[in-house]
């Protein structure tokens, strides 16, 4: 299971970053095929749904822009991903994370619930300025970093689970 993302490796320069991740996924993929492991987790993240409207899924065609380049490289990870689970025959999945809070969090950095939750023990209203996710009418699942583990750990423990694949 990965849920670190990829480092910036090698000398600078424009591919630096993205080399970073490349070498995290062939040490993966390597390491899981060594240790013949029945799963893979890897982590990606919810941001890949930025840019499409309305509600989305898993069942939806991701666009190949990215407003960021981490999720770009995301995106690259389920992509290869994919195609390590079809080739090595290892059962490999992403989860998409987003939304997550949890102890020590820093509510200037974090997002809403961290800045709601800071804002309630000191008793003073919550800035939601600059803040992703942070409008009325945005819709996202919050969820305690210590059950976001939980879930990781049943969904590698578990006997099996369905994959979709989208392409």
């Amino acid at each position: 299971m990965n849920v670190a993302g990829g480092f910036a490796s090698g000398p600078k320069g424009p591919v630096r970053y993205l080399k970073g991740y490349f070498d995290m996924l062939v040490g993966i993929f390597r390491m899981a095929e060594a240790w013949k492991v029945k799963r893979l987790i890897m982590a990606s993240t919810g941001g890949v749904y930025l840019g499409l409207p309305g509600t989305v899924n898993e069942e939806q065609p991701l666009p190949l822009p990215s407003p960021f380049p981490i999720i770009a490289w995301q995106k690259i990870v389920e992509v290869a991903t994919s195609e390590f689970a079809k080739a090595s025959g290892i059962n490999s999945i992403c989860v998409r994370l987003l939304g997550m809070f949890g102890p020590w969090q820093d509510p200037a950095g974090g997002g809403l619930a961290a800045r709601l939750v800071h804002a309630a023990v000191r008793g003073r209203p919550a800035s939601v300025e600059d803040v992703m996710l942070g409008r009325a009418d945005d819709g996202v699942d919050l969820l305690y970093i210590k059950d976001v583990g939980r879930a990781i750990a049943l969904l590698q423990t578990a006997k099996s689970f369905r994959t979709t694949f989208t392409t």
